[in-house]
């Protein structure tokens, strides 16, 4: 049976991890880019994160026979930081990329204004290159998340958040 992965972080994986799933099975991957466990403070370390992302885990991957694809966006975490923002900026020179399959993750981590621009800016990159979005969010926001939509999911390219959505967040 061959099995694709949608969401894993090979980057803190050895290769040891490429193997095992190899012989169980899988043949592709995809890895969204997401907050690393400490704060980037500049452009340049998201650039080299995407770099990463899209020239060496393929080539990890492709050892053991599997195919890596990736999203890639700023994380609402990092939105908070203006030094960040640039990276919105940056974004579409890395949307072209073969391995890029969406965009993401991008959604809430502290429900804040800095967060409802760079939500609303990537999902119109999405739009512009004709990817889908990945939206996170995490569990500590979630609760306030299936609430009131933000502003930023009131305009023409992010539909209001329907009940259904919201149905589907408490029950996770």
């Amino acid at each position: 049976m061959r099995i694709f992965d949608p969401h894993i972080h090979m980057t803190s994986r050895t290769t040891d991890d490429y193997e095992a799933m190899h012989a169980a099975g899988v043949r592709a991957v995809v890895e969204p880019s997401f907050w690393l466990g400490q704060p980037r403070t500049s452009p340049a370390s998201f650039f080299d994160y995407f770099d990463s992302l899209l020239g060496w885990e393929p080539f990890r991957a492709a050892q053991y026979g599997i195919a890596h694809h990736c999203t890639l966006a700023l994380n609402p975490k990092e939105a908070n930081d203006p030094r960040c923002t640039p990276v919105l900026d940056a974004l579409p020179r890395y949307l072209v990329k073969d391995p890029v399959v969406a965009v993401g993750e991008i959604g809430y981590d502290s429900m804040t204004p800095a967060e409802d621009t760079a939500l609303a800016a990537q999902l119109q990159l999405a739009v512009d290159h004709g990817l889908p979005a990945l939206v996170h969010t995490p569990t500590a926001t979630r609760r306030r998340a299936s609430g009131a939509p933000s502003t930023s999911c009131v305009n023409p390219i992010c539909p209001p958040i329907t009940s259904s959505w919201t149905i589907s967040m408490r029950q996770r």
